[in-house]
């Protein structure tokens, strides 16, 4: 434990942040010059961190060998000459301040990432127990600069719920209305042993992420969508469909002015009618126009001159006994099997 500047007892571990080198240099001046067992353990940690760092982290920390090297020769007068001894334990809070950067920001950062866990658990991938580790380094960033801890339950309820696993999402759903309902007392720590507890179940059954039979359908319609997305995304150029158009709009018009054509007379209704002084009658071999006209532009009537007929009959004009049945079928209503009606009949 190190004394800081207001002589309360810091663990240079957790709370880092609370110390200053001048706070560490004289708790190091302090048990070096005494020659005891504190001694033998500052050697044994400057070879341990020396030991197990990479020789590229240990030269950016031998450029601050200044900061962990401190004069034990005892104070006198006229001065002793110095005695300068590398010291491990300010040797570990030099490389803890070497990659703990220290900005103003610092903790305004820290604080903006525990009210933004959901981030933290899209960077992890849906991963709890690295989302349980980063929640943790970044309140003990907080602790070793004795910063208080924010309202950590609601952050965590949020970032749990922006987990991929449905089922751990809604077991975290059950946790807080119970919570939110004083069903339960829970800390943000019982929170997250009670999280990873949940993950680490679900891992062991094979469970985990293993899409439901509702999420499945849903990523299958998701699909569709995409698909039928892309393909009304290749549509027809202005200059290539622009005469299509404009043709299909005359012929609509004109589908709406003879629609009537298209109806066929209900039972018991005549079968011949006047429509803008032109005279038609009903025609049941017509496919889609069923009424024409009566006598076309070649003074033809039609009783004995239909063309789908002919096309019925081999081609031939219906004469005679074919053409008094011909009328006989015209005046009962039929099922259509021609196509359309030449313009010299149906104009």
């Amino acid at each position: 434990m190190v004394n800081d500047t207001a002589g309360n007892a810091r663990n240079i571990t957790t709370h880092y942040g609370c110390l200053t080198l001048p706070n560490v240099q004289a708790h190091a001046v302090a048990y070096l010059r005494l020659q005891q067992r504190e001694h033998q353990a500052s050697v044994c940690l400057r070879k341990l961190i020396i030991a197990s760092i990479t020789p590229k982290l240990a030269d950016r920390l031998s450029t601050h060998a200044d900061d962990y090297t401190v004069d034990t020769a005892a104070v006198a007068v006229p001065p002793n000459a110095p005695i300068m001894i590398e010291d491990g334990t300010t040797m570990l809070y030099s490389l803890i301040k070497l990659v703990s950067v220290e900005t103003r920001a610092t903790v305004a950062i820290i604080t903006k990432k525990l009210s933004s866990l959901d981030q933290v658990m899209e960077s992890v991938k849906s991963n709890v127990e690295d989302f349980n580790v980063a929640v943790e380094d970044l309140i003990s960033q907080l602790n070793a600069r004795s910063i208080e801890i924010p309202p950590m339950l609601e952050n965590l309820f949020e970032g749990y719920a922006c987990c991929d696993d449905l089922k751990f999402v809604e077991y975290i759903a059950r946790k807080q209305e119970a919570y939110e309902d004083s069903t339960i007392n829970l800390e943000y720590g019982e929170l997250m042993k009670m999280a990873l507890e949940k993950y680490k179940i679900l891992v062991d059954k094979k469970m985990w992420l293993k899409k439901t039979e509702q999420e499945i359908e849903i990523l299958a319609l998701k699909a569709e969508v995409v698909q039928l997305m892309k393909k009304g995304s290749s549509k027809p150029t202005p200059a290539a469909s622009g005469g299509q158009q404009k043709k299909s709009t005359g012929a609509s018009k004109g589908d709406d002015k003879f629609a009537w054509k298209q109806v066929p007379p209900a039972d018991g209704d005549p079968h011949d009618k006047k429509v803008n002084g032109k005279e038609y009658i009903y025609c049941p071999h017509h496919d889609t126009t069923k009424w024409v006209l009566k006598v076309n532009n070649k003074g033809i009537e039609h009783r004995t001159g239909c063309s789908k007929l002919k096309d019925s009959t081999g081609g031939s004009a219906p004469n005679g006994q074919m053409a008094a049945a011909l009328a006989n079928v015209m005046e009962d209503a039929g099922t259509d099997t021609h196509q359309q009606v030449p313009n010299e009949e149906n104009p």
